[in-house]
């Protein structure tokens, strides 16, 4: 027949251990406190010519002697293992905390790189806007109408300022205005989509006009 393989028992906790240390100990103060009363008993049965309780004390105090060693070594023995179970279990949390923290750091890492790709994105879409508008002033020119650079390409840096300015609390950007968030969101004055939209439709109706183009329906 094949052998049955024995179950491992699960390792002991620092805390299993130190209750198993603290019951030790409580066993041998327990000892010690009849192994001191049995010696002040003794002298009293010699003296009473006791001879029978004299050998019980005596038995008595040798066998708590005998337990006071088994006890402090066993004290010893579970203070060890105490110690060492709890720097295994320590060692497992700053293992575990080391981990979380590994794992936080790569996330943040990621998150700055999202953060500089962000950063460059901005300022390509704001250069292309910047070109685009000296575009759309260019084709106006090449067609005989004078382009309003106020519309848009002149306010275009402060209305960017104030969007930054509202979308990151205050941290980027200037508001260059008195105006509370609330204002500024209203009267779109930090929008640069409302501001665009605005510029699209007082430019067409610019070129339409000097072009003489019939209203778009």
């Amino acid at each position: 027949m094949n052998a049955v393989p024995k179950q491992k028992s699960a390792p002991r906790t620092a805390e299993q251990l130190a209750a198993e240390l603290a019951d030790l100990e409580r066993q041998l103060h327990e000892v010690r406190r009849m192994e001191n009363a049995a010696r002040s008993e003794l002298p009293r049965h010699i003296v009473a010519g006791d001879t029978q309780a004299v050998a019980q004390g005596r038995e008595d105090i040798a066998l708590c002697e005998k337990r006071i060693k088994e006890l402090t070594a066993a004290i010893e023995s579970a203070r060890e293992a105490a110690r060492l179970a709890s720097e295994r279990d320590r060692g497992k949390l700053n293992t575990a905390a080391y981990r979380t923290v590994r794992r936080l750091v790569a996330d943040q890492v990621a998150a700055i790189e999202q953060l500089e790709g962000a950063v460059q994105a901005f300022a390509g879409a704001y250069f292309a806007a910047e070109e685009g508008l000296e575009a759309v002033a260019s084709a106006m020119r090449q067609a005989g109408v004078e382009p309003d650079r106020y519309l848009l390409s002149a306010k275009l840096h402060g209305i960017t300022d104030r969007a930054l300015h509202l979308e990151t609390r205050g941290f980027f950007g200037r508001a260059r205005t008195l105006d509370s968030p609330d204002e500024l969101r209203r009267s779109g004055a930090a929008s640069l989509v409302h501001a665009g939209r605005e510029w699209q439709a007082v430019t067409l109706r610019q070129v339409r006009h000097a072009l003489q183009i019939p209203e778009e329906t």
